[in-house]
């Protein structure tokens, strides 16, 4: 029996769509894609867990393919393209950097406080976008920092080898910047945190990262000081003074060459305490 006009053309069109849909290509790569790793703004980081699939990598509008001519395909996203969410620190959402905010992570400007959001950075008429360590991640857009906070951040774009420490065992950034200091990672092994600003530093301050005698690893140091040890009082016993990176180590620590005091005491020199700062035991 011949089926009815109508029933025929259903079918027909069903069977269009469905052989449409077996030889539908992958979706392409969005144009940000395009370009290989690099470590610049710019590079890439990876967006699924190790084996994700094209397709589910592309449903999280992320990017798949090798990242060189002979690599295996990953699933990544461009670091020009992700932002920070507010309400979840872990991941991002894909979102082109203005042009105003984008810069080299050592010409940005603070423009937040320790702690501030994404969502209290944007209020502000600022960038906020994750950097290199050390760096503010809320920052000013190109040309819109004010005077004195351009004045503030040259004042402290000081080499890590040139840094004249300005804190003290365990200083918080809010504490050293009471001091009137300025406060930033080091990618150099004991450079300090917390340094004076250029050319304020006092007369005969020692500066640069640690001499020969004083490069160690964190587990190697002795402790030579007391809690709150200045870096004047510290070297002034003749011992090293370098900030850590490793919680608990000691940034008041003896020489590797130089004898221990009362050696065979493990907490000897943290019993060496001026009067001030000693407390009732028994």
């Amino acid at each position: 029996a011949m089926l009815p006009t109508a029933c025929c053309l259903a079918l027909a069109g069903a069977l269009a769509v469905a052989a449409a849909g077996q030889s539908q290509p992958a979706a392409a790569s969005p144009p940000a894609c395009a370009a290989s790793a690099n470590r610049s703004l710019g590079g890439t980081e990876d967006c699924g867990r190790q084996g994700i699939d094209e397709g589910a990598c592309r449903s999280r509008g992320c990017c798949y393919g090798p990242l060189d001519p002979h690599g295996v395909p990953k699933c990544f996203r461009r670091l020009a393209s992700r932002r920070l969410k507010e309400e979840d620190k872990d991941e991002f959402a894909l979102e082109s950097i203005p042009p105003q905010c984008v810069m080299p992570d050592a010409k940005r400007v603070d423009c937040g406080f320790t702690g501030i959001r994404a969502d209290e950075c944007v209020e502000k008429g600022c960038c906020y976008y994750k950097g290199t360590p050390g760096h503010p991640y809320c920052y000013f857009k190109k040309g819109h920092a004010p005077s004195d906070a351009l004045v503030q951040a040259r004042q402290c774009e000081v080499l890590d080898e040139e840094r004249i420490d300005c804190g003290y065992d365990g200083v918080s950034e809010g504490q050293c910047q009471e001091r009137g200091c300025c406060y930033g990672h080091a990618l150099t092994p004991g450079a300090p945190f917390c340094f004076y600003k250029r050319h304020q530093a006092p007369k005969g301050a020692v500066k640069g990262s640690a001499e020969a005698q004083c490069v160690m690893s964190d587990s190697d140091r002795e402790d030579c000081g007391f809690k709150g040890v200045t870096p004047e009082a510290c070297r002034a016993k003749g011992c090293c003074y370098f900030h850590s990176h490793t919680r608990g180590s000691p940034f008041c620590y003896y020489e590797s060459k130089k004898p221990r005091a009362r050696a065979g005491h493990g907490n000897a020199s943290r019993c060496d305490l001026p009067g001030e700062h000693r407390k009732d035991c028994g």
